[in-house]
Protein backbone atom coordinates (compact mmCIF):
# COMPACT_ATOMS: atom_id res chain seq x y z
CA UNK A 1 0.00 0.00 0.00
CA UNK A 2 0.71 3.66 0.15
CA UNK A 3 2.52 3.59 -3.47
CA UNK A 4 1.35 5.66 -6.37
CA UNK A 5 -0.53 4.35 -9.84
CA UNK A 6 -0.32 5.69 -13.40
CA UNK A 7 -3.66 5.20 -14.92
CA UNK A 8 -5.15 5.67 -18.66
CA UNK A 9 -8.09 6.02 -19.26
CA UNK A 10 -8.28 6.36 -22.74
CA UNK A 11 -9.80 2.65 -23.61
CA UNK A 12 -12.34 2.47 -20.81
CA UNK A 13 -13.77 5.95 -21.98
CA UNK A 14 -13.93 4.31 -25.42
CA UNK A 15 -15.33 0.98 -23.85
CA UNK A 16 -18.26 2.65 -22.16
CA UNK A 17 -18.88 5.61 -24.38
CA UNK A 18 -18.17 8.12 -21.33
CA UNK A 19 -15.61 11.08 -21.38
CA UNK A 20 -13.16 11.32 -18.55
CA UNK A 21 -14.88 13.16 -15.71
CA UNK A 22 -18.22 11.20 -16.40
CA UNK A 23 -16.04 7.80 -16.18
CA UNK A 24 -14.46 9.23 -12.91
CA UNK A 25 -17.61 10.24 -11.27
CA UNK A 26 -19.90 9.09 -12.59
CA UNK A 27 -21.71 6.40 -10.02
CA UNK A 28 -22.14 2.60 -11.43
CA UNK A 29 -23.00 -0.49 -9.97
CA UNK A 30 -20.98 -2.04 -12.53
CA UNK A 31 -17.54 -0.99 -12.88
CA UNK A 32 -14.83 -2.27 -10.18
CA UNK A 33 -10.84 -1.16 -10.01
CA UNK A 34 -8.99 -4.65 -9.28
CA UNK A 35 -5.49 -4.75 -8.62
CA UNK A 36 -3.69 -8.13 -9.96
CA UNK A 37 0.00 -8.97 -8.94
CA UNK A 38 2.23 -8.19 -12.46
CA UNK A 39 2.26 -12.21 -13.79
CA UNK A 40 -1.22 -12.89 -12.67
CA UNK A 41 -2.97 -11.37 -15.11
CA UNK A 42 -3.82 -13.90 -17.68
CA UNK A 43 -5.24 -16.22 -14.63
CA UNK A 44 -6.99 -13.34 -13.70
CA UNK A 45 -8.49 -12.85 -16.65
CA UNK A 46 -9.44 -16.60 -17.32
CA UNK A 47 -11.12 -16.30 -13.74
CA UNK A 48 -13.43 -13.44 -14.94
CA UNK A 49 -14.48 -15.42 -18.15
CA UNK A 50 -16.34 -13.41 -20.26
CA UNK A 51 -16.67 -9.93 -17.82
CA UNK A 52 -15.02 -7.11 -20.29
CA UNK A 53 -11.98 -6.50 -18.26
CA UNK A 54 -9.72 -3.45 -19.17
CA UNK A 55 -5.57 -3.03 -17.97
CA UNK A 56 -6.00 0.77 -16.67
CA UNK A 57 -2.32 1.20 -15.46
CA UNK A 58 -0.01 -0.26 -13.28
CA UNK A 59 0.97 0.95 -9.41
CA UNK A 60 4.50 3.05 -9.67
CA UNK A 61 7.54 3.00 -7.33
CA UNK A 62 6.86 6.50 -6.28
CA UNK A 63 4.40 8.62 -4.36
CA UNK A 64 2.05 9.64 -7.38
CA UNK A 65 -1.04 9.10 -8.70
CA UNK A 66 -0.97 10.23 -12.44
CA UNK A 67 -4.01 9.92 -14.33
CA UNK A 68 -4.14 10.31 -17.81
CA UNK A 69 -6.79 10.24 -20.85
CA UNK A 70 -6.17 10.36 -24.85
CA UNK A 71 -2.53 12.09 -24.35
CA UNK A 72 -3.66 14.45 -21.48
CA UNK A 73 -2.72 14.76 -18.47
CA UNK A 74 -5.69 15.12 -16.13
CA UNK A 75 -3.90 14.76 -12.44
CA UNK A 76 -0.60 14.24 -11.04
CA UNK A 77 -0.77 14.57 -6.96
CA UNK A 78 1.11 12.50 -4.04
CA UNK A 79 -1.47 9.45 -3.01
CA UNK A 80 -1.28 10.87 0.34
CA UNK A 81 -2.71 14.23 -0.27
CA UNK A 82 -5.40 13.00 -2.26
CA UNK A 83 -6.25 10.98 0.97
CA UNK A 84 -6.03 13.73 2.97
CA UNK A 85 -8.38 15.68 0.58
CA UNK A 86 -10.81 12.86 0.26
CA UNK A 87 -10.52 11.84 4.48
CA UNK A 88 -10.88 15.69 5.95
CA UNK A 89 -14.76 16.03 5.46
CA UNK A 90 -14.58 12.33 6.76
CA UNK A 91 -12.52 13.57 9.76
CA UNK A 92 -14.90 14.20 13.01
CA UNK A 93 -13.32 12.96 15.71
Amino acid sequence: GQLGVDIDLTQATSAAGLNATELLFSESNSRFLVEVQAGSEDEFLAAMGDTVCLRLGSVSGDENVVIRCCDETLLTAPWKELFEAWHAPLDWA
